[in-house]
């Protein structure tokens, strides 16, 4: 097995725990690709216009690479462990997503001499799939700084898959938060807007688990929003979470989630709703579905290419992805007025 092969098995293997006995501990496992990385790229862990181009071992490698760390970003995000149905081709998921009918089934009254009772059809299964997109960046450098071998890889690599991770992050909360009462599975009484009542916040949880067979049901939402949940009663309990966590750990018995604010690409604006709750039952079917190619691709424009114009070198990174929403679930949606 050449060196990139090495390479690329060992990244695969940190995100699907295959990993060799020897790399057993993560921080040995980075070094390992760090050093494997270095070693392909002929000791020096800088890119330079003469090794990253087109079919050289650094830019097949980093091609490779990229996707396998946004995918680890986006598997190690809490948030939407609660929330996402994630599927990675590339790791050999299935590309068909599998829907079970909830239809309730009811009990009519019989009497002895008749049996006529209004038939009621066993729900079937939907499978569908989730069309995909090319996403891209476009990235450059000056011909001299590639030259003189000042681009760190790990800085490269690191910002443009920080880059496709804010796009996948933000993509999928713009597809949940277009949720309204009329969206397919849902309804006012699941999607209100109040004004911090308690009581409208337990009985939508009471909904929400009433909907799904009694489930136990949590609250996620930014610590500013959970900071809204109010009582008229504070335990001390209520107060020490406040004082330490800043937000209310439980609400009366139902544990609160807390999601770190983050910005939106590109700017200072939070991309989570400060005004909003979502009451979750646990181990509910996730309604956010995301299908990721895992499959990265580098596209170079070289100096001397009339396309630049001038003397930069410009590579586009391209990964394929495709985010859908299906409510199979009732969970709650509660705006603070």
């Amino acid at each position: 097995m050449n060196n990139r092969d090495k390479i690329v098995e060992l990244a695969t293997g940190m995100i699907t725990g295959t990993c060799p006995e020897e790399f057993s501990d993560t921080r040995t496992n980075s070094k390992a690709l760090r050093d494997m990385f270095i070693e392909a790229n002929g000791g020096s862990n800088k890119l330079s216009y003469k090794n990253f181009y087109k079919g050289s071992a650094c830019f097949d490698i980093i091609q490779e690479i990229i996707p396998i760390i946004v995918h680890e970003g986006f598997t190690g995000n809490e948030f939407w462990t609660n929330l996402v149905e994630y599927r990675n081709i590339a790791l050999g998921d299935d590309l068909e997503f599998i829907t079970e009918d909830k239809t309730d089934f009811i009990v009519s009254d019989l009497s002895y001499g008749t049996a006529g009772i209004r038939r009621q059809r066993l729900g079937k299964s939907e499978s569908y799939t989730i069309q995909t997109r090319l996403k891209g960046i476009k990235i450059y450098d000056e011909f001299k700084r590639f030259l003189a071998g000042r681009v760190d890889f790990d800085k490269f690599v690191q910002k443009v898959a920080k880059a496709m991770l804010d796009r996948l992050n933000e993509d999928i909360y713009n597809a949940f938060v277009g949720v309204t009462a009329s969206t397919r599975g849902l309804s006012s009484k699941y999607v209100i807007t109040g004004t911090n009542d308690e009581e409208e916040v337990l009985e939508l949880a009471e909904h929400v688990s009433a909907a799904n067979d009694g489930a136990k049901v949590v609250i996620l939402g930014t610590k500013k929003a959970l900071r809204g949940l109010s009582s008229a009663n504070l335990s001390d309990q209520a107060k020490t979470d406040l004082y330490n966590l800043g937000y209310y750990g439980n609400f009366f018995g139902h544990e609160c989630v807390f999601m770190p604010q983050r910005h939106k690409a590109g700017t200072d604006e939070f991309m989570f709703d400060d005004k909003k709750l979502y009451i979750i039952p646990v181990g509910m079917d996730k309604p956010i579905k995301v299908v990721n190619m895992g499959v990265g691709y580098i596209f170079d424009e070289t100096v001397g290419n009339p396309t630049t114009g001038d003397f930069t070198n410009n590579y586009t990174y391209a990964q394929d992805y495709g985010v859908g929403l299906a409510f199979n679930a009732k969970m709650g949606f509660y705006t603070q007025a």
